[in-house]
């Protein structure tokens, strides 16, 4: 039978103050894992439509802070990531990796038996145990549910399940940060592939979802094909972060910001005329860029106003990359 766990309270768990007191102390910067979107202290939640690109934000994140590097234009925490992947098994997971050559350099917890948090037992389940056990062996700065769905084995609309939830996170994943991601209303399909309305039970549920996080992140599709819109539905910061459009590569299961897509797009697009060109014209290197975007001007179809743009995206003009 297992042992209960024994929390011990120290003297730093609770404070007593006044506003007054607050105000005579300078005001520190809110720690963020990745300012400003996911702060370092309780739940974030990622909301957005099924398929739109939340697994790959998350896969993205764990990467960025395993390597130490920027993600979406932002600087990270680098420190390490437990991602418990609910709706994936280890061989799908493995299927993805090969499928996308995407590597992640994160620890997954795969768990494929039914959960349900809310459940008296489930603080003696194996999911439970074997994830607090995995936070002792080393300083992890964020735990990422994939899903919240997944976690849950009664209505999610129910208004008293978030707080009950956030209970739990609290209690299972004491002190680390948690980013939740969460399917807004799912679409039934009927065989004739035509969208009936979905019923409530597969809505996101209440309001109260967004008051069990610090910081609520919207992904909302756009009518360009992977482009999506990062939206802040509510953050810890005083002024509304500015919305970010994103690049979502299900081939890869990368994302980037849209600018820096288009970019890199550009120039790959710009370099392959560029090989045309040089096999067309053995002069190419020696030609004057007015003559140089002519000739990509007829390989590409392309006006000159944007070509020109193309150019301007390349570091070095005139040669052959």
């Amino acid at each position: 039978m297992a042992m209960p766990t024994i929390t011990t309270e120290t003297r730093k768990d609770i404070e007593v103050f006044t506003g007054l007191e607050l105000l005579a102390e300078p005001m520190e910067e809110i720690p963020y894992i990745v300012n400003p979107l996911i702060p370092s202290n309780g739940i974030t939640l990622l909301s957005g439509e099924p398929g739109i690109g939340k697994t790959a934000f998350g896969w993205g994140l764990g990467q960025a802070m395993a390597t130490g590097v920027e993600f979406l234009g932002h600087a990270t925490r680098p420190g390490k990531i437990l991602y418990l992947s609910l709706d994936m098994t280890r061989e799908q997971i493995k299927h993805r990796v090969h499928k996308t050559g995407f590597a992640p350099r994160f620890r997954f917890v795969s768990y494929a038996p039914y959960v349900n948090c809310l459940a008296g037992t489930f603080k003696t389940s194996l999911l439970y145990r074997t994830v607090q056990s995995e936070l002792t062996t080393g300083d992890y700065v964020l735990v990422v549910i994939d899903a919240l769905v997944e976690l849950i084995g009664s209505s999610l609309n129910d208004d008293n399940v978030p707080s009950q939830v956030k209970a739990i996170l609290k209690e299972w994943i004491p002190q680390i940060p948690v980013l939740i991601l969460h399917h807004t209303r799912k679409r039934k399909y009927a065989d004739s592939g035509y969208a009936i309305p979905a019923t409530g039970e597969q809505s996101s549920g209440s309001q109260f979802w967004r008051g069990l996080c610090c910081s609520h992140l919207i992904f909302d599709s756009t009518n360009v094909r992977h482009k999506i819109i990062l939206r802040h539905d509510k953050s810890q910061v005083d002024a509304k972060a500015d919305d970010l459009e994103v690049y979502v590569d299900f081939a890869t299961s990368t994302i980037k910001l849209w600018a820096d897509y288009k970019a890199q797009s550009e120039q790959s697009r710009l370099a392959d005329y560029i090989t045309q060109a040089t096999r067309q014209h053995a002069d190419w290197d020696t030609l004057a860029k007015g003559e140089q975007v002519r000739v990509i001007m007829g390989i590409s179809g392309k006006s000159r106003r944007t070509v020109f743009e193309l150019f301007k995206h390349k570091d070095t003009l005139g040669t052959a990359t």
